[in-house]
């Protein structure tokens, strides 16, 4: 290809013969197809590998990039963005799908408004067989609903994320972003540049969040276009704490192996200082990331974690990017 394409679509992946054809599918039949589709695989040992090849070879859009090992799924997703040649660019997960408009009014919104960084939709989630078993919130605001999310935290996220002060879309990320599918969006490439990207730890994805919402403004579209799928093959089904930080970075020893919510709260905290912010808004930032350190039930689960080596595993575990590669 000579032409640069509006957007890259990005996708990780690490034995994924699973789902990935059905993942691929679902992009290559979007409306908007000037796109360029870089699928990076992590040194898999199943039949990822003829999969990717086979599409690339019937689609002149899939670019297939085979690394020689398997260097972590936090490298491994920054490294597609750095492929990318595209204005726009989109992560997209092997397991996960997306309405056939997703990628066209995503983009449409991004066209029609400068201040915009990212844009992404409602989502549902779906089961091993693709049938949608949550969607949306309830319309009770004190009712937990969706994915554990109760109507009033949904809308205070998304008014947060969408205001044109940075400490507010901070604190939306920071406080009320709980599954942060917000990083399946389609997103401006210069911004994504300013950033750290994919860091190579658990939680990462949310310190990029943060990091993009201090660039500029986030817009949900109001309907479920992403289908999120959860299943019993998922790495972070039963993975502990210290299988989970390997599985971001191989290389990392098991006594130096942090727990995630430190490095992730050191990673809001720098982002306070890495971004270009005012005077008043930095301090309206911090005070902030201080309410987020208050929050006593984090660090209980920090010390049962340094205590155990292990995270809590649960039937339905919280979707974190960077487990699914």
């Amino acid at each position: 290809m000579t032409k640069s394409p509006k957007l890259s679509i990005g996708l990780p992946v690490y034995n994924g013969e699973n789902y990935l054809a059905q993942a691929l599918d679902c992009l290559l039949v979007q409306t908007f197809g000037d796109f360029e589709l870089i699928v990076s695989d992590n040194a898999s040992t199943d039949a990822t590998e003829d999969i990717a090849r086979d599409y690339a070879a019937h689609d002149g859009r899939v670019r297939f990039v085979r690394q020689p090992i398997n260097r972590g799924a936090g490298w491994n997703f920054s490294e597609t963005f750095r492929l990318a040649r595209g204005e726009y660019f989109k992560w997209a997960a092997h397991d996960d799908l997306c309405d056939h408009t997703f990628l066209a009014r995503c983009i449409e919104r991004l066209e029609d408004d400068s201040t915009l960084v990212n844009c992404f939709s409602r989502s549902a989630v779906i089961d091993q067989l693709g049938e949608i078993v949550q969607d949306r919130a309830s319309s009770d605001p004190q009712r937990v609903g969706f994915q554990g999310v109760s109507a009033a935290n949904e809308a205070r996220r998304v008014a947060l994320c969408d205001s044109d002060r940075p400490h507010e879309r901070y604190l939306g990320v920071l406080v009320y972003s709980q599954r942060c599918y917000e990083v399946f969006g389609v997103i401006r490439s210069s911004a994504m540049r300013r950033t750290g990207l994919h860091r190579p730890y658990n939680g990462a994805e949310k310190v990029f969040l943060a990091e993009l919402s201090l660039l500029g403004r986030f817009a949900e579209i109001d309907e479920s276009l992403f289908y999120s799928r959860w299943h019993d093959q998922r790495f972070s089904a039963n993975a502990s704490a210290v299988e989970q930080a390997l599985h971001m970075d191989p290389s990392a020893l098991r006594r130096f192996a942090w727990p995630r919510q430190i490095r992730s709260s050191w990673g809001y905290f720098a982002a306070i200082w890495r971004m270009p912010l005012s005077t008043v808004e930095r301090a309206q930032c911090l005070a902030i990331f201080g309410r987020y350190l208050l929050q006593l039930g984090k660090w209980k689960r920090v010390l049962g974690e340094a205590l155990t080596g292990r995270g809590t595993t649960v039937r339905l575990p919280e979707r974190s990017l960077e487990l699914r590669t």
